[in-house]
């Protein structure tokens, strides 16, 4: 074998370059010594993290506590302002209140009187329970002529549904959208809280009327030409009569499905 042979034959493969033995021996000698000196000074690494640990605690312990809640004042502050926003709200809030009910018993009063009128188209006369052209009360038999198609078959022998009310009382009878089921308009004799109707008995299209104060069993203050006309009252109105001036009740108490 030659020198140039021997010489590599000799030495080793070392991170991809050939080395002399010697190299490779010297790294694993100071690999060695390295992991010696890491076993040698773990416990001192570990005793200076247990000692910021402890000098960690000890300073929150002795750090003044913070408030983390409200003070009186902020709390105050915030009731304030909550009592504010409710007095500008409520009042805006008791308004839309009272337009919505207005809204909805206005159709009420339409989709009734649309009803009566459908009525009329088939069987072309008024139920036998009709007085002669007199305010009557949509309660008992009158408003299930309506509602209850096996009710009386006198008035209804067809048996026809003409309406489905949105709100009755405890002996179902519709009822106005101020009325409380079981509070208000579950007495018969609360009269402001049922829808009331009127029809034309001499059959000329037109429904008299000469009241001088519109009134819920006498809505009229002049004729009208209609074969039937269903009102109710507008309990917000009556309740606030004193702040309305007369002209202004009259238009807004009674809702009518002629206006």
């Amino acid at each position: 074998m030659t020198g140039s042979a021997q010489h590599v034959h000799s030495s080793k493969w070392f991170g991809g370059r050939t080395c002399h033995p010697e190299l490779v021996e010297g790294s694993h000698l100071l690999s060695r010594v390295l992991e010696i000196l890491r076993l040698r000074f773990a416990p001192l690494r570990m005793t200076r993290i247990r000692f910021h640990q402890v000098l960690t605690a000890q300073k929150q312990k002795t750090a003044p506590a913070t408030a983390e809640g409200f003070t009186l004042i902020e709390m105050l502050v915030v009731i304030a302002i909550i009592g504010v926003l409710a007095a500008l709200l409520l009042p805006a809030i008791s308004k839309v209140q009272k337009q919505a009910k207005r809204v909805k018993a206005t159709a009420e009063v339409a989709q009734i009187a649309a009803a009566w009128n459908q009525y009329y188209s088939e069987y072309q006369h008024w139920p036998e329970v009709v007085e002669d052209e007199e305010p009557m009360k949509m309660v008992g038999e009158l408003a299930a002529v309506l509602y209850s198609g096996a009710y009386d078959a006198e008035d209804n022998p067809r048996r026809m549904r003409f309406m489905d009310f949105k709100n009755y009382s405890s002996e179902t009878n519709p009822i106005t959208p101020w009325a409380e089921p079981g509070v208000l308009g579950s007495d018969p004799d609360d009269e402001e809280y049922f829808y009331w109707v009127m029809f034309d008995t001499d059959y000329n299209n037109v429904i008299s009327g000469s009241a001088a104060t519109p009134e819920i069993d006498d809505p009229l203050t002049n004729d009208v030409r209609r074969a039937v006309i269903v009102w109710a009252a507008n309990m917000d109105v009556a309740e606030e009569s004193s702040s309305y001036d007369p002209e202004e009740y009259r238009e807004l108490y009674i809702i009518g499905s002629w206006e």
